[in-house]
């Protein structure tokens, strides 16, 4: 419900006022409720916030696509990445100067989302729009044969929510 544009100004009113905010769109969105599977992470800043999860657990690969967190370990992130200085995160591979600098309002609103949504995890997706293209094929195709939804390889191909930030 929220792009990289308005988070910095809603974060700017303070914490509560600010969970308030992303809560708020989160119920307006319709698709944004408790599941039981994984949240993808599809977008720019997205990836940035993985490769910051990456580099501060020493992860030795640097391909972000399909990395995971448990939600509890998400929430950590975000707690850390909230704090951050966009000055400290550009150095770190993957993370340009421009997703450094939203980064920190991404991180605060992951952990809202985490709140509201209690996924399993998050999935971050490093191919972006082709993901995306993808899951809305799958669930087209799938509902146009009376699929409500397919289980395979531990999640929900049609009803999993994708979250999207360039």
């Amino acid at each position: 419900p929220h792009g990289t544009l308005r988070v910095p100004a809603l974060r700017g009113r303070g914490p509560e006022r600010f969970r308030k905010a992303i809560e708020k769109e989160m119920t307006g969105a319709g698709w944004a409720a408790a599941h039981p599977g994984p949240l993808y992470m599809v977008g720019g800043t997205w990836r940035a916030l993985a490769a910051f999860a990456m580099h501060a657990a020493s992860y030795p690969l640097t391909d972000s696509h399909a990395f995971r967190l448990q939600s509890d370990e998400a929430d950590r992130v975000g707690k850390e990445g909230a704090r951050m200085d966009p000055a400290d995160l550009a150095p770190i591979r993957d993370i340009s100067s421009t997703r450094a600098s939203g980064l920190p309002d991404a991180a605060a609103m992951l952990r809202v989302m985490l709140a509201e949504l209690q996924p399993a995890g998050v999935v971050y997706d490093g191919r972006g729009a082709i993901a995306l293209a993808v899951h809305l094929i799958q669930t087209a195709r799938l509902e146009a044969r009376g699929h409500e939804k397919q289980v395979g390889a531990g999640f929900d191909l049609v009803r999993e929510p994708l979250v999207i930030a360039e």
